[in-house]
């Protein structure tokens, strides 16, 4: 067994980030928030951008602020296969979620089933941009203008990324992007709204007013987290404490969450990391196509379709596994090489949370497909050739072990 392991994600945070969030302790508050969220604004191409802790809090206020707009519409459309999260944000805004299966193309949102879905009773499309891969968001905002419904670029796995000429986030009514632990870029947590129709920066700023920042206490427990997180996933460092590690890991969906304001040292941080952000998203870029290219002869796995006119920041790199009982066998010869993998989430949404749908045939047979096969791989900046190599061949040996 290989001792250096090379963790699942990998945030680039150095100490020079680090030290730009220790400098904003000794300037006035809010300083660095606000020159982050203008900095993301240009980054964006937005009308407006707001920070706030955590991508689901962001989510829940844009939710808030479009049943305002919209009153007598309830029901939002979101993939049947995506981060829990999601739901929580929905129930909690006291809205009705509606699934609509995937691809197992794109491993993205069936477009074709998300326009017979669409009723007089939809308030909006979660566009979810799974694993940093772009939907047709063109498509989707063709479909939904003629029913004028609102759409909500998803993008918190797919900071970076670009469809037709325009970075994720950018689509549609309003973006999400979140810089949680394990995103394209990583503040601990965090995440931001994107604005791209006036219309919402009133009720958004309304709901906003309404938030309270963490205690001091939160701050130094999240800064501590922040430091230690930013250390321990170089692979070095991640093998050394891997044993202890492995024990804050969790598979289970959160139950609820938290809204704050966004602090003045994450965003001094995110500052300087977004300095980097090209540089990552270019990394983060070549080695998923690497990882397609040398793994695209193997017979016994499906690789995601790129969309033409697509450059995608991947947050992790997706493969399905056509064999649904190996794949627990593959993880652990990956990790046995030093690759850590992931099963990212374990089931469809219907599976987790009582929806209504029916249960004595899969509504979302791609959905579950996918859930019950999905492996991803690391692809983030601390990724080298050489690693994308060892994964080749530990899945080429794999399968020409199962075949034999």
């Amino acid at each position: 067994m290989k001792f250096i392991k090379v963790p699942m994600a990998g945030i680039p945070v150095g100490l020079d980030n680090l030290l730009s969030g220790v400098r904003s302790l000794f300037v006035q508050e809010d300083r660095y928030l606000f020159d982050f969220e203008n900095e993301l604004q240009k980054f964006f191409d937005a009308k407006k951008c707001f920070t706030i802790n955590t991508g689901t809090a962001g989510l829940y206020i844009i939710l808030k602020s479009i049943a305002k707009i919209s009153p007598d519409r309830r029901e939002v459309i979101i993939p049947a296969y995506t981060a829990p999260g999601i739901m929580l944000a929905i129930k909690d805004a006291n809205l009705e979620p509606v699934l609509c299966d995937i691809e197992l193309e794109t491993f993205n949102m069936d477009i074709n089933q998300l326009k017979s879905l669409i009723t007089q009773n939809t308030l909006c499309v979660i566009a979810v941009n799974m694993f940093g891969i772009p939907l047709d968001l063109v498509q989707i905002e063709k479909i939904t203008k003629k029913h004028n419904v609102f759409v909500i670029d998803d993008s918190a796995q797919a900071m970076g990324s670009i469809f037709s000429g325009k970075r994720l986030g950018n689509f549609g009514d309003v973006g999400i992007t979140s810089f949680g632990r394990g995103k394209n870029i990583s503040t601990y947590n965090g995440g931001c709204i994107i604005v791209n129709n006036e219309e919402l920066i009133e009720p958004i700023l309304e709901e906003l007013k309404e938030i309270h920042r963490m205690s001091a206490n939160m701050q130094r427990i999240l800064a501590v987290e922040l430091f230690a997180v930013s250390f321990a996933v170089r692979p070095f460092f991640y093998s050394i404490f891997y044993p202890v590690l492995s024990k804050f890991k969790s598979d289970r969906p959160h139950q609820d969450f938290k809204i704050y304001k966004y602090t003045n040292w994450q965003s001094a941080i995110g500052l300087s990391i977004l300095k980097k952000i090209e540089v990552f998203t270019n990394q983060r870029f070549r080695n998923g196509v690497e990882i397609l290219s040398e793994l695209s002869d193997i017979k016994e796995i499906i690789l995601p379709k790129i969309l033409s006119d697509s450059v995608p920041a991947f947050n992790r790199f997706p493969i399905i596994i056509k064999h649904q009982g190996l794949r627990e066998q593959l993880m652990r010869l990956l990790f046995y090489e030093g690759i850590e993998s992931s099963i990212m989430y374990f089931k469809p949404l219907h599976h987790i949370f009582e929806l209504g749908y029916r249960k004595d045939k899969e509504p979302f047979p791609n959905a579950a497909y996918l859930a019950d096969r999905l492996i991803t791989l690391p692809v983030h900046p601390l990724i080298r050739k050489n690693t994308i190599k060892r994964m080749k061949n530990v899945l080429f040996k794999f399968f020409s072990k199962e075949k034999g």
